[in-house]
């Protein structure tokens, strides 16, 4: 309310604030928000025609049939959640670990995320399916989907001893990120999705990569579920910078 106040107050001023100066005139206020808004309102580029994509990767559990169980359960989780078919991805399992990414609706892709934290959670007896949850990375307002459905592969690659320390945490983020990207390319372009993946297994993400990602040596660099929440997807307080100075400075252009 606060906040939509600010913004009639603003608009009002545009109005009636004109001050008789004969060497200026009026500029009205092109502000970031203004700029999003127009972004998110091209009739050219509709909002529900954007895709965001959210890349995650976690340790599987000791848990019988662990794999098997995590495609199971999030095949059943899309087809109650997702009934238009609108999220795309690809789940990849590599040794002990998996990396996943999903394409769609923003909230629909956080969505998938918080499932896989379910999953995450410790099942008792049974024994873990999956552990060490960590996202990677968050991108939105894509104009070009490269998953028109969601897969998943098992890759014979597993992790090594080592993890390619030369590179940086953000940059093994975005070698895994940008061959996700490259392996979409190909998929978007037909055939069976075993056979693409097979043809090019050179766009597989880095097993160590990945591994690495997930080791302690990384957890400063990558943001925890809850920070993940508090910070993205939480509720938002925004402070103008103009609503700390008041009044506001005649929008005018000399």
């Amino acid at each position: 309310l606060k906040f939509s106040l600010f913004r009639i107050a603003m608009a009002e001023e545009r109005i009636v604030a004109v001050p008789a100066d004969d060497l200026a005139y009026e500029q009205p206020r092109f502000t970031l928000l203004d700029a999003v808004e127009r972004q998110l309102r091209d009739e050219t580029h509709a909002l529900k025609e954007r895709c965001s994509r959210v890349l995650f990767a976690a340790s599987t559990g000791d848990a019988k049939n662990a794999q098997q169980t995590i495609v199971s359960k999030f095949e059943a989780w899309k087809a109650e959640t997702d009934k238009a078919g609108v999220l795309g991805g690809l789940l990849i399992f590599m040794g002990g670990i998996l990396v996943h990414i999903v394409e769609g609706p923003i909230d629909l892709c956080y969505q998938s995320f918080k499932y896989f934290g379910e999953l995450a959670k410790p099942q008792g007896n049974t024994g873990d399916i999956l552990t060490n949850l960590r996202m990677l990375y968050l991108s939105e307002l894509h104009g070009t989907r490269l998953y028109s459905g969601w897969w998943n592969y098992t890759s014979s690659t597993k992790p090594g001893a080592g993890g390619g320390d030369e590179l940086s945490v953000p940059e093994k983020v975005w070698e895994v990120y940008q061959k996700f990207l490259l392996l979409g390319c190909k998929l978007a372009a037909g055939g069976q999705v075993a056979s693409v993946i097979r043809s090019n297994v050179e766009l597989l993400p880095e097993a160590d990569h990945v591994a690495y990602l997930l080791t302690a040596k990384a957890q400063d660099s990558l943001m925890s579920a809850d920070e993940i929440e508090e910070a993205l997807f939480g509720p938002f307080h925004l402070i103008l910078e103009s609503e700390v100075v008041w009044p506001l400075p005649p929008a005018l252009r000399y």
